[in-house]
């Protein structure tokens, strides 16, 4: 879900999945949520740590062809 930053609500939007089924990490589910500001670059850095560790948990499990 895209918002524009001026009108954000990282607590509503998180009671929105929330409501939509999404089983957030914070309330015990698999789901990450990485708050984040593009035109104020926050939280980028933050995004790309969960990005990669995401990566990590899955590469494992991938099949690969030879």
């Amino acid at each position: 879900m895209l918002y524009n930053w001026l009108q954000a609500q990282p607590g509503r939007v998180r009671q929105q999945l929330i409501a939509e089924g999404l089983e957030l990490e914070e309330v015990g589910g698999s789901i990450q949520v990485v708050e984040t500001a593009a035109p104020k670059g926050k939280g980028l850095l933050d995004l790309e740590e969960a990005l990669m560790l995401q990566v990590l948990l899955l590469l494992p499990s991938l099949p690969f062809t030879e």
